[in-house]
């Protein structure tokens, strides 16, 4: 009943944070600062990426939880699978 951060998956998991927040990105937009934008968008892809791959190497994550950190067992096995209907959602635009 809870969605889980990814920098708390991030934090717990590898050590690492993001180098800001979502609403932080729409400041520096309105501001002008595409730069720092472009920056935050690069430094998430590169923590989801190594989120994930820790996530196939092991089998599990970790989160922050009350201070401590809590185990996600997950099965990764079906990740990398093709599927037969690889279509790929879009928007109407």
């Amino acid at each position: 009943g809870r969605r889980i951060k990814l920098d708390e998956i991030a934090s717990a998991t590898l050590g690492k944070s993001k180098s800001a927040d979502g609403l932080q990105s729409i400041i520096w937009w309105r501001q002008g600062k595409i730069d720092d934008v472009v920056a935050y968008c690069k430094q998430d892809v590169v923590v989801t990426k190594d989120v994930y791959d820790f996530a196939m190497k092991n089998g599990y994550l970790l989160y922050g939880k009350n201070g401590e950190k809590e185990k996600i067992i997950l099965d990764t096995s079906s990740w990398e699978k093709p599927v037969e209907n690889n279509m790929a959602p879009t928007l109407g635009f």
